[in-house]
């Protein structure tokens, strides 16, 4: 069974077997948004010439679509007004630390992702996996789950690489600070052994330099 939903002009909802809606001209012409529920992905990444006719459309919802891996995603690259995405209740959604960015890898086109925009460094993480990601030779239907799992576990190693290429970069910029920190914390110490007392003003923990101590 499947029906369609219609609350606002501009956005249909299609649930179940609810895809005759994509042939209506008056949709077709008014709608610039689509939630997708119960509709397998497989199912959906063969309508994309249908999806095409809808002229405006630019966000699409993914509701308990049995979706797993984000290059499932990639039929939908061909649509390149496409520009909002926002994925739910679906496999997908758990376990994986850069979902976002690996969404970006199918799909560069998009500026928004479950309603977040989509950040610089994370469009120059997908770049980053893509060039490094191994170009599987084309395989046999019956290697497909194989490809599939070796594909996962390249993800798998490739966020944990990007997650700890992001701890060091943090590190990174926090380093002059904890040096500004640290040189301050002995200099106070060194003061107020001298004297006995602490300076009064204490010195700032940036803006200054070694030669102005």
């Amino acid at each position: 069974h499947g029906y369609v939903k219609r609350e606002h002009a501009r956005e249909l909802s299609i649930f179940g077997r609810g895809l005759d809606a994509l042939d209506k001209p008056e949709y077709q012409s008014a709608v610039t948004s689509i939630h997708f529920h119960f509709v397998l992905i497989e199912v959906l990444a063969n309508e994309i010439l249908r999806l095409g006719k809808f002229k405006d459309l630019n966000s699409i919802t993914f509701v308990q679509n049995q979706i797993r891996s984000p290059s499932e995603l990639e039929p939908f690259r061909k649509m390149a007004r496409l520009k909002t995405i926002t994925i739910k209740d679906n496999p997908v959604c758990f376990g994986r630390v850069n979902l976002r960015v690996n969404i970006l890898r199918w799909l560069p086109q998009l500026r928004k992702i479950n309603g977040h925009d989509v950040l610089d460094f994370e469009r120059v993480e997908a770049s980053r996996l893509n060039s490094l990601r191994v170009a599987l030779p084309s395989a046999p239907r019956a290697k497909v789950v194989e490809d599939e799992l070796v594909e996962d576990t390249v993800d798998s190693l490739m966020n944990q690489a990007c997650a700890a290429d992001r701890q060091c970069s943090i590190a990174h910029s926090h380093f002059e600070d904890v040096i500004r920190d640290a040189i301050r914390e002995v200099w106070l110490d060194l003061n107020t052994q001298r004297s006995g007392v602490a300076p009064v003003m204490p010195l700032p923990s940036s803006g200054f330099t070694i030669d102005d101590l």
